[in-house]
């Protein structure tokens, strides 16, 4: 049975709407805070007084959640995502207080990376507590559910710096921890009232037996070491290089000695899965190159921040919308089909920043039907990518692979915070923008390029299989 072909499918029933809004209210502190705490860093760097090591206020979270969700998931996986979930926005929670009362760069710093552990485990136990829903009832593929959830994390992130500008102006830097608490207090809540327990599983039985930490340890190691090559890759010496291949080494020799390894090796060798990780990365760091680069490159030009974010305002709108129509596409096409469409939407993007930045002066009205256009693959390829390793993880692994492909998110995040330097968007040059456009287009043409050997349609049968 083909996906388009199953007539009944918007007959059954829906995911709970109470279920799904408690999910996606997990997704907005993170997404929120994270954003908004971009336009704190100057006032953050001032009160301590700090220089260059204050960026690592942002680039700590990236690493932390990128290292913790695939630990998350994992741990979902044995003992429960529901129970991972609670647990996560419990530790994001007294980080968050923590980081409140900060007395100085390092306390926040490390706080920023326990918030990072935290927030890490929304969106892979999501997505696996979602594919449980629609497996128990017996309903349509998760699709509908991760489009709410990605939309809910597209807007949050895009109005974070507006949020932020306005709590810095209220009462500092530090408010935006104390609007971010009740949040976290609201998610916890909703969770425990609105999301099923989960029952007893065979896989859970014993669990702890089964926990793989010296491989859990050795999987964050090397997720770690590859997300600080990809920051500081130029300045590296060769004895790290040689560490992180020994690293890679170790990782491959524990997984196949280990009885139940932490990371099992079929993930990574799973055609469709393997692909899907690789494709997310490079299209999250062409879309974060474009979400700061362009507000750099205008900033550059003496554009103030509020019109910056108002262009960047329809990068939210078109977001949500094509990921509304995207999600109804994956029931009715299967997954690779709206991957097509949304990195066919990249290249074009690309081609576009080219054209709007050829200008010799800033033309607004271009500049924000550029914004909307970026949205069509940002809406594509994230419900895409997710629909791809909901419909191809194994269900004992689903936590896991939701995991996977969060990390490969923030490896594409921090290679486009390696990229941006070289690019010179800072300077406001029109070259510089120009060069932000071949990327950006490259990397859609790369996306193209890319199929998986073997295609899974994303359907009621081979959800539940």
């Amino acid at each position: 049975m083909t996906p388009h072909a199953d007539s009944t499918t918007d007959e059954r029933p829906a995911l709970p709407l109470g279920m799904l809004s408690a999910l996606a209210l997990c997704v907005i502190p993170q997404a929120l805070s994270s954003s908004a705490l971009a336009v704190a860093m100057p006032a953050i760097r001032e009160e301590f007084s700090a220089g260059p090591a204050v960026a690592w206020v942002i680039s700590s979270t990236y690493l932390a959640t990128g290292v913790g969700a695939i630990i998350s998931g994992r741990l979902g996986d044995l003992f429960g995502h529901r129970r991972v979930l609670l647990v996560g926005l419990a530790l994001a929670s007294v980080a968050t207080f923590g980081a409140m009362w900060a007395p100085g760069l390092g306390w926040l710093i490390g706080a920023r990376v326990v918030i990072g552990l935290g927030t890490s485990a929304p969106l892979p136990t999501a997505m696996a507590l979602l594919r449980r829903e629609t497996q128990r009832r017996g309903i349509s593929p998760a699709s509908a559910g991760l489009g709410v959830i990605a939309v809910t994390m597209q807007l949050s992130i895009t109005v974070g710096p507006t949020i932020g500008g306005l709590l810095l102006s209220w009462d500092g830097w530090r408010s935006i921890f104390a609007v971010t608490l009740p949040l976290l207090a609201a998610a916890s809540v909703a969770v425990f009232t609105l999301v099923p327990a989960e029952q007893a599983t065979a896989q859970r039985t014993g669990a702890w037996q089964k926990l793989d930490l010296p491989g859990m340890l050795i999987v964050a190691c090397t997720i770690t070491m590859a997300m600080i090559l990809v920051l500081h890759a130029p300045a590296l010496p060769w004895l790290v290089w040689a560490g992180a291949l020994g690293q890679v080494a170790l990782l491959v020799w524990w997984t196949r000695r280990a009885e139940v390894p932490f990371l099992r090796p079929a993930l990574i060798a799973d055609p469709v899965l393997s692909l899907t990780f690789v494709r997310n990365a490079a299209f999250y760091a062409a879309y974060y190159l474009i979400f700061y680069g362009i507000p750099l490159w205008l900033a550059a030009r003496a554009v103030s921040a509020v019109h910056i974010g108002l262009v960047m305002l329809p990068l939210a709108a078109m977001t949500a919308l094509t990921a509304a129509i995207a999600a109804r596409a994956v029931r009715r096409r299967g997954p690779e089909h709206v991957v097509r469409v949304g990195s066919t939407a990249l290249l074009l993007t690309g081609l576009a920043i080219c054209v709007v930045v050829a200008k010799p002066d800033i033309d607004v009205a271009a500049l924000v039907v550029l914004a909307g256009l970026c949205g069509i693959p940002a809406g594509c390829l994230s419900i895409g990518h997710q629909a791809h390793t909901s419909d191809a993880a194994p269900s004992e692994d689903a936590g896991a692979a939701a995991g996977l492909l969060r990390s490969a998110q923030y490896v594409g995040a921090v290679t486009a915070a390696a990229c941006l330097p070289l690019l010179g968007l800072d300077a406001g040059g029109d070259a510089a923008a120009t060069g932000l456009g071949w990327v950006v287009a490259g990397v859609g043409l790369v996306l193209m390029a890319l199929r998986p050997r073997r295609q899974r349609h994303h359907t009621v049968e081979a959800v539940s299989r």
